[in-house]
């Protein structure tokens, strides 16, 4: 009836409250407060919390709540909650969808469990309503929004058209850096949380969520401010946070460009994940040397990028424990200092000379040579994507 009579979203929450009179709160999909009902003060302190404050982001993170929201996403109907921050206050939540996508969630506190079944079955209506009751708000949004959203589809298509390129270097002019954050597992909730995050006013950032894995991100003006440095460190911040790994593009200032750009950002973290530890986000331009090897590994096979001299050091390694290949990475790694590489390797420096010793040795090679050197580091990144490509096909 609410719905029908074009009333708020808070009205609706209320006439719900004054039917059920259980405590009533619903979220967007940044943890902003969309509306609630419940007396004050509630005796549920972070529920109070939200209320005063109008929105839950810092509770979210400190109580780990994403898990919820997580499954509630995954059921896509009211679940009961009764464990976590939930176990002494028991409510069944549901996540408001419009079509097939998340806008927001709503909760329903339970204070008597044969009332359950009753609950499930008005927390989903009153889900849908809320549903609607948003979309018609968003057509009543003003240009700017609009316009924003607009921006945000583009960001997923191979082709930006002519006519909306101006458009968008208008009103989000360049430069521009790409990013994206990728997931192993279906978190539509946290990508939506960490999405809110990213487009900001301070980021100056457009974002789009792709095939519900992949988060993509244009950051726009791109300066001093906000430079790749900055963008870096955010990204990675978030990405240890939430389990993402994610890649950054070079600078660019056609958005004609952003299918390019975007390209460089899936290949910065596909190559980042398989050659670094202890990273999440990689940038294009510190990978491009691995990607121009990996590329070549994926176009013409390893067969042909192999070098021998680094496939002979291989096969002494597996025959005899030794650990040439490792010591030669170390070396060229540190420009052929002995020292650095002991150190990198954690062993003493003259061991490191007796090592590369043998492995000029055997190679026949001078390795204080730098066409000679240039040529085994390409090869032992050759040989560590083939090597990757092994284990990927063997699992």
């Amino acid at each position: 009836d609410a719905l029908v009579h074009n009333q708020s979203l808070q009205a609706v929450i209320s006439r719900a409250y004054a039917c059920i009179g259980l405590p009533i709160i619903a979220l967007d999909v940044s943890f902003k407060l969309l509306g609630y009902a419940f007396p004050r003060p509630f005796s549920f302190m972070y529920w109070e919390q939200i209320a005063a404050e109008g929105q839950a982001a810092d509770v979210i993170d400190a109580l780990g709540s994403l898990n919820y929201h997580e499954i509630m996403y995954s059921n896509r109907k009211s679940t009961v909650f009764d464990w976590g921050p939930a176990k002494n206050y028991p409510q069944v939540d549901s996540p408001i969808m419009q079509g097939d996508s998340l806008v927001g969630y709503v909760g329903i506190g339970i204070e008597n469990q044969q009332d359950i079944d009753t609950l499930l079955e008005a927390n989903d209506l009153l889900a849908d309503a809320l549903a609607i009751s948003l979309r018609d708000s968003a057509r009543d949004a003003d240009a700017a929004d609009a316009q924003r959203r607009a921006a945000e589809n583009l960001l997923v298509l191979e082709q930006v058209p002519g006519d909306v390129k101006a458009q968008i270097t208008a009103t989000y002019p360049p430069p521009y850096v790409f990013a994206v954050l990728a997931s192993e597992g279906p978190k539509i909730s946290t990508m939506q949380y960490v999405r809110s995050i990213l487009c900001s006013q301070e980021n100056a950032a457009l974002s789009a969520l792709n095939k519900n894995r992949y988060l993509y991100i244009l950051f726009y003006q791109v300066g001093k401010s906000v430079d790749l440095a900055y963008i870096k460190t955010l990204l990675q911040e978030i990405a240890q946070k939430y389990s993402f790994s994610g890649g950054v593009s070079d600078f660019f200032s056609d958005a004609a460009d952003i299918a390019v750009h975007r390209m460089q950002s899936m290949l910065a973290m596909t190559v980042g994940r398989e050659r670094a530890e202890g990273q999440s986000v990689f940038l294009f331009r510190e990978c491009y040397g691995d990607i121009v090897c990996y590329s070549a590994m994926k176009s013409i096979g390893p067969a042909v990028c192999t070098l021998p001299a680094v496939e002979k050091l291989a096969g002494i390694d597996a025959a005899d424990g030794t650990e040439y290949l490792a010591t030669l990475r170390a070396y060229l790694n540190a420009f052929q200092n002995r020292a650095a590489a002991a150190k990198t390797l954690g062993i003493h420096k003259n061991t490191a000379l007796y090592r590369i010793r043998r492995i000029e040795g055997i190679l026949g090679l001078d390795l204080s040579d730098p066409a000679c050197a240039g040529r085994l580091e390409l090869g032992l990144k050759f040989y560590a994507f083939a090597h990757c490509g092994k284990q990927e096909r063997t699992v």
